[in-house]
Order: C-alpha cells, then structure tokens, then sequence
C-alpha cells in the first residue's frame, strides 16, 4: 500500500505453520495479505460512495486517505438497536439491517465478515438493497475449494434469544472482543448461486497472488465480487 520496499512480519499458529493468510504485516502500515489486496482492488474500481464494514483497523486507516468520504462501521453488539449512530467515534451498524437509504452507495466491503452473520443471506440481501444499479459488492471469507455447499455451525434462535451449536464453537480475531467472533458458517461454492437468487448480475470468484505486491498465499489468495443489475 505504501509503494515501496518493506518488511513484513509473519505469525506461526498451534500447528506451526505460517498463517500467509492473515499474518505477513506490513511493518509499516500494518496491513495484511488479504487486506493489501483488498486496498487495490477498491482502487481499481469506481469508488464515489464507499461503504467498508469496519473502522478500527489498518485497512479502512489507509483507505480513509485515499477516499475521505469513506463510510466505516463495527458491528457494536451492546447497541443493536441504535444502527447508524456513533459511539466514542464509532459507527454503529448490522450487516442484516442496515441504515443506508435503498440505492445509495456504489461500493460495499466486507472482509472476512460475513461468517460471522447468524443469516448471511440477509445480509446479502441488504448489500444488494443498499446498492445502486450497477454497483459493487465486494468480500472475503474463509472458503473450501472442496466443498460444493456450505456448512451451518450455528444459529441464533429468537425464541429463546441464544446461540445454537450444531457443530463444535469456532471463533475468529475480532479487534474489538477478546473473546473473538463466532462462526456461523462455512462457505462453500454454493455462495455464487446465492449471489444469483439474490438478483446480483454478475457473481465472481477472484484468484490473487503476487510477489512484488506481497500478496503471500500458499495456494492463490481468493475474494468475490457480485455487481447489482442496472
């Protein structure tokens, strides 16, 4: 992201392996693989009215510079019913119910966020909702090449207002939990189809790898990008 010569830090995990995926930080900015890459594809694309789900990390830090009129949130459970408003700085806002008039942004950016939804397709849903014709949604997951369908983890039941297991609790970093963030699911190629049931015209998966940008992968790094029908 800086455009120049740097050195990286790399993290190894219980298993003693190189986390590519989500370790190689940049010394400076503190940006990851995954996130470099998500930074140049925001400027390869037309971005007027960007939307990123998050605010407190080094990725929405250096994208603010680039595009001042940047939109940033975090997901502040404590405060579900107040989407939209700002707290110590923060906006607050659900990924399932979001405060954005229908048609009003032209990029939306979820990184590694949407496992972490009870109802991810609702919250497809609503990116759709919020976007204008022609516009783009863009994201990452952790993903298995393997796996035709997606796998449900958990749910949240409403009636008795909990979290439901159906298979052993997984958790994810979450820069605002020390407890990290639960994962719903796990996604399969059947996440392309249900970009196309929503209505998006286009649903894409992105392979990345590079050397001179340090996007460090064992294996291709891999993101998707779905455009609203105009």
């Amino acid at each position: 992201i800086c455009n120049k010569d740097q050195y990286f830090r790399f993290q190894k995990y219980d298993n003693d392996r190189i986390s590519w995926r989500e370790s190689g930080w940049d010394m400076e900015c503190s940006c990851n693989s995954r996130t470099r890459f998500t930074f140049s594809y925001v400027m390869s694309v037309p971005h007027e009215n960007v939307y990123i789900s998050e605010q407190v990390t080094p990725l929405y830090r250096e994208l603010k510079k680039a595009i001042p009129n940047l939109i940033g949130s975090e997901f502040l459970d404590d405060k579900t019913e107040r989407r939209g408003k700002y707290f110590d700085g923060i906006r607050n806002e659900d990924a399932t119910a979001l405060s954005f008039d229908d048609s009003s942004l032209d990029l939306m950016i979820y990184c590694d966020v949407f496992e972490h939804v009870p109802d991810y397709k609702k919250a497809l849903e609503e990116s759709y909702r919020c976007l204008n014709n022609g516009g783009g949604l863009f994201f990452t997951i952790p993903f298995n090449t393997g796996r035709d369908k997606s796998i449900q983890r958990a749910f949240f039941d409403e009636r008795s207002n909990d979290v439901v297991h159906i298979l052993p609790p997984q958790y994810h970093g979450n820069p605002l939990s020390e407890e990290g963030s639960l994962v719903f699911t796990d996604f399969g190629w059947d996440i392309l189809d249900t970009l196309k049931e929503i209505g998006f015209e286009k649903a894409n998966l992105i392979v990345y790898y590079s050397a001179p940008k340090a996007y460090f992968c064992v294996g291709p790094g891999i993101a998707f990008e779905a455009v609203k029908r105009y």
